[in-house]
């Protein structure tokens, strides 16, 4: 069994991976982690769910230094939701993270050196590069987040434009087709990994709700209310929001199991995180499967 020292993953970053309940023989573990450690580029075909690109950027952060720079391009509705992610990777280590809902404070962090991962929209990174405080040319890694869900898509070419060769790209999409031009221009020689499952959609019982993403705990004890069920078990892809799910529902009768790899008992499975099409037909055999969608979902 492999070790997260095995796969380049600095302790402090291993030590939340272990918290988050990735393992070392975690298969999307052990393919991207060493891959993006060792500076390589990367496609990853998942929902648009920031926690699946957790593996993945331990391996970038774990190589980073100090006087690099890293930028990552997320969609506007998902600023939050990508901090936090940053917040939980970076504790214990040197890395300076600044999630960017404006220019002038990163503008300033940028220029006095204070932050080392700029994360913004596009908008927002061709702002600080256009006024030279980000400087394309120290970005030792980029990552773009679901760009088919970036109304400034194209401003997103520039970007890529300026990158220097030897910089690792990391592009995450629900959609292999539509960015495939891009990554075949910009990310040449990437590992691919997630490829749409050539399997029929899952069929079954499956209800959709349309959440906020700060909204899905409290949808969460709405649908206990609502639903009334026998047993409930709350699948997410790791276990970042264990805890808040806990507190939200503690009070909830009957109790609820929080799961990621194991199937649950059989009963109504409520997906806070979206799943993709293998882990949606696993959740199908405990029986009802209520999917939380935010926006881009």
């Amino acid at each position: 069994m492999p070790s997260f020292d095995d796969l380049h993953i600095q302790p402090a970053i291993a030590s939340t991976l272990d918290l988050l309940g990735w393992t070392p023989d975690d298969h999307t573990v052990k393919e991207v982690a060493p891959t993006t450690a060792r500076g390589h580029n990367l496609v990853a075909v998942t929902p648009p769910v920031p926690s699946y690109t957790t593996p993945a950027l331990a391996g970038t952060l774990s190589r980073l230094e100090r006087e690099s720079q890293a930028l990552v391009i997320v969609p506007a509705e998902q600023l939050d939701e990508w901090g936090a992610l940053f917040y939980r990777l970076t504790q214990g280590t040197n890395l300076r993270v600044h999630v960017s809902r404006g220019t002038a404070r990163a503008m300033r962090l940028l220029r006095s050196n204070s932050v080392g991962i700029v994360v913004g929209t596009p908008a927002t990174a061709l702002t600080l590069v256009s006024r030279s405080a980000l400087q394309m040319d120290r970005v030792r890694s980029l990552v773009l987040a679901w760009p088919e869900l970036m109304p400034d898509e194209d401003s997103i070419i520039p970007l890529m434009q300026d990158l220097p060769k030897e910089s690792q790209r990391m592009v995450f999409t629900s959609d292999a087709a539509r960015v495939g031009t891009l990554v075949e221009r910009y990310a040449r020689k990437a590992l691919t990994t997630g490829v749409a499952d050539a399997e029929a959609s899952p069929v079954g019982p499956i209800r959709t709700v349309a959440v906020s993403w700060a909204g899905r705990t409290r949808a969460l004890a709405d649908l206990i209310e609502l639903l009334d069920p026998a047993s409930l078990a709350v699948w997410t892809a790791d276990r970042r929001y264990h805890d808040v799910i806990g507190h939200s529902i503690a009070s909830s009768q009957p109790e609820v199991q929080l799961v990621t790899e194991d199937a649950p008992p059989v009963g109504t499975v409520v997906a806070f995180d979206l799943p993709d099409p293998h882990r949606l037909r696993q959740l199908l055999t405990a029986g009802e499967v209520v999917v939380l969608v935010p926006p881009g979902g």
